[in-house]
């Protein structure tokens, strides 16, 4: 579909093989990028064989089991490929709210303006309408591979993709959305895709962005000791007195304050949001325009809150952006 803001007539609709759709020619997906009063709902077909709706398993980005619904997330959407196997990302939500189950409209204006044939159509994600972004058809040009296709690790036959696990494929994947997300040119999702980064340039941000970092902690009276390379999911650790700081580091050309996570730093970070991290006070360094006028920015997380602040820079950091991957068949 071109708009996702109600019905769209072949060939913009396209069913992609999908059997209910394409024999109705049209599907429950079409109002996904509607802006109604300022947001935007988005229906997810997941249903289990008896037709009754199958829940969203959001222990996987982060929920507690009793939880119904968790917010901060990004939500990407995809549609069947036009041309070859796979998935085309379409566009995506942030900072969007995840239902475990269908929701219905309490708004009369929202379920008036998301019926269609008379059935008011329920939504499993909510987001801001300025937190939502479609991609135009032409650039609608990253197509994510399939198990059936690719085989194991890579998006099932099932509507929904978690990428919180620690696989190459899932890493590949992010990698693309990250781009796209970015207004960079996406990697391609193929088996010999190389990342079309500048190693060298990287390694010279890393090199100056730690090195800033120690000096600042140094200034104020840490000895610190570099564990880089030993995959702890952080950087430095600084000691002062009784106090220990766990500290990742993320170097950026650029004055934009963002930092990509490894699956294991993740890990790391979450452990100490959760109170089960050992080795210290974890901590989040992101150093902007690193190679010509580094700038730092020290998050500390707060609990209260649950999330990440650079108190002097009077910056919050969101780290409950996990991204799930919706597969839509239409």
């Amino acid at each position: 579909m071109k708009e996702y803001q109600g019905y769209e007539a072949p060939p913009s609709f396209y069913a992609g093989g999908f059997k209910w759709p394409a024999e109705l020619d049209w599907s429950h997906e079409m109002f996904n990028f509607l802006n109604i009063d300022g947001y935007c709902y988005g229906h997810v077909q997941y249903a289990l064989s008896s037709g009754q709706p199958k829940q969203l398993n959001l222990q996987n980005l982060g929920a507690a089991p009793k939880d119904q619904a968790i917010e901060g997330v990004r939500v990407v959407w995809t549609a069947p490929a036009r041309q070859g196997k796979g998935k085309a990302i379409v566009g995506w939500y942030d900072n969007a709210t995840l239902y475990r189950y269908p929701q219905e409209h309490d708004d009369e204006n929202a379920k008036k303006m998301r019926t269609y044939k008379g059935e008011q159509f329920t939504f499993r994600v909510k987001a801001k309408a300025r937190d939502c972004h479609l991609l135009p058809l032409s650039k609608r040009t990253t197509i994510i591979p399939t198990a059936q296709g690719r085989g194991s690790g890579w998006p099932g036959q099932a509507p929904v993709f978690y990428l919180n696990k620690a696989t190459d494929q899932c890493a590949h994947i992010q990698a693309a959305i990250n781009d796209i997300v970015a207004g960079r040119v996406p990697r391609p999702l193929t088996k010999k895709a190389k990342r079309r980064v500048d190693v060298e340039n990287n390694k010279r941000v890393e090199k100056s962005a730690i090195k800033h970092v120690k000096r600042h902690f140094v200034g104020l009276g840490y000895s610190v000791e570099s564990f880089e390379d030993q995959n702890l999911g952080y950087d430095l650790k600084a000691q002062r007195a009784d106090t220990t700081l766990c500290i990742e580091v993320k170097g950026r050309s650029v004055p934009d304050v963002q930092a990509e996570f490894s699956p294991n730093e993740t890990k790391k970070m979450r452990a100490f949001e959760k109170g089960h991290f050992a080795d210290g006070i974890y901590r989040i360094c992101i150093v902007t325009d690193a190679l010509t006028d580094p700038k730092l920015h020290d998050f500390e997380y707060v609990p209260e809150g649950r999330y990440w602040y650079d108190f002097s820079r009077e910056i919050r950091l969101k780290a409950k952006e996990i991204i799930a991957l919706r597969l839509e068949g239409v």
